[in-house]
């Protein structure tokens, strides 16, 4: 309640904002290809410094999250047999609690969690990377997303403001793509 003005404040300038248009040059003479580093490193250093370092708020370098993606893509295929990898859109039954009684649900067999998401580095990385694969074949592409993307990426966070900037990076690539989500 006490930033919900805010958070209204910044989506109002979000509206009337051309985001995609202002990030389109964005990083040129940095060579700092995610604009969001500046809302973990900068914003939050000097917001609150307590916050940020009692929340464990820490960008994970680019080359990284790169490496992270790359690797747990290969493991899936070469460890797990699942030749799309991190893209794998197999299907298993698993049994849930439903209210005190156990009921079979259909899942994805590859799910995608962020448990501390930040403003979605890791996420967006996993969208590109899924993308490269589907590259001339939109239609393709625009039913994947719906169906066996979105379904499974799960990011969790904690602080309003860094979801909310996970939110924007995230339908800004996928905007890219050809796809609304938001």
């Amino acid at each position: 309640v006490r930033i919900e003005w805010i958070v209204n404040d910044l989506a109002d300038i979000f509206r009337a904002t051309d985001v995609a248009e202002l990030l389109k040059n964005f990083g040129k003479a940095t060579q700092t290809l995610d604009p969001f580093i500046h809302f973990y490193e900068d914003f939050l250093a000097e917001y609150d410094p307590n916050l940020r370092k009692q929340r464990g708020v820490w960008y994970t370098p680019e080359p990284v999250v790169k490496f992270i993606v790359r690797a747990v893509d290969d493991i899936l295929k070469t460890e797990f047999g699942l030749k799309e990898g991190l893209a794998d859109k197999s299907k298993t039954t698993i049994k849930v609690d439903m209210q005190g009684k156990k009921v079979e649900q259909e899942v994805h067999r590859v799910q995608i969690l962020d448990p501390a998401t930040g403003t979605g580095t890791f996420l967006a990385e996993v969208v590109k990377h899924i993308h490269k694969k589907f590259q001339g074949q939109q239609g393709i592409w625009s039913s994947y997303v719906e169906n066996h993307l979105l379904p499974r990426l799960n990011g969790f966070e904690l602080l309003m403001a860094s979801y909310a900037m996970a939110h924007l990076k995230l339908d800004l690539l996928l905007s890219e793509t050809g796809e609304r989500w938001i």
